[in-house]
């Protein structure tokens, strides 16, 4: 095991915290436990597996906050928290993480002002923090984020004018009822697939992966 690089049990019904022999996979670089019924916390061992990419822990029901030693795994660039109960602010060190691509905190009970250290994550293409406490002014931290493509802000108490670098990328930045990111959670119970995986690039559309994930009735 202690080879092992990627693990997937996603969509199933395990339930309990993560054991802590997981946290000592020091190879470990993807790791999809989404779709479950895990609880508990997020141990600060989290950091073990340095070379971590890719990081599925959505749909759970982890609580406390999110470790600041989450902000440690520099070579992440997908991580998904999203549908959780995790409280608190951001880290503020959430900055470290300088080749994340993709990033989704949708449906949890963070709060707080955005750290300013997002302002760092330049390979940043998409962000969701929608329907959390988040407050503070929109513009100081996602300015200067020049890959970003989509921005989900909606149900927070956000404020200010957005950002004149975002709105000349031509962002889809929603801040009103998300009807898009609730379609697509729910696409991802049903399916037990993530549509961001990359699969979805080139010709694999979509609707493709649904109509592959229901084919009697698509």
């Amino acid at each position: 095991m202690n080879r092992l690089q990627e693990l997937g049990l996603s969509g199933n019904a395990l339930e309990g915290s993560i054991p802590d022999s997981l946290y000592q996979l020091v190879r470990m670089s993807n790791l999809y436990l989404e779709m479950n019924a895990l609880s508990g916390p997020i141990l600060t061992s989290i950091n073990n597996p340095t070379n971590l990419r890719e990081l599925y822990l959505n749909s759970n029901n982890f609580s406390s906050g999110i470790p600041l030693a989450l902000c440690e795994l520099k070579n992440l660039i997908w991580l998904y928290l999203q549908d959780n109960f995790f409280t608190g602010e951001l880290p503020s060190d959430v900055g470290n993480l300088v080749v994340v691509d993709k990033m989704d905190f949708f449906v949890n009970q963070l709060s707080g002002e955005l750290p300013v250290s997002l302002s760092r994550l330049q390979m940043l293409e998409y962000l969701n923090l929608s329907k959390n406490s988040f407050d503070g002014n929109i513009a100081e931290q996602l300015d200067h984020i020049l890959n970003l493509d989509t921005v989900y802000l909606s149900h927070n108490k956000l404020y200010g004018e957005m950002p004149k670098s975002l709105e000349l990328q031509h962002i889809q930045v929603s801040t009103k009822a998300d009807v898009y990111s609730y379609g697509i959670l729910l696409l991802e119970v049903f399916t037990t697939r993530n549509p961001t995986n990359e699969r979805l690039d080139g010709d694999f559309t979509l609707r493709q992966w649904v109509a592959e994930s229901f084919p009697l009735a698509i």
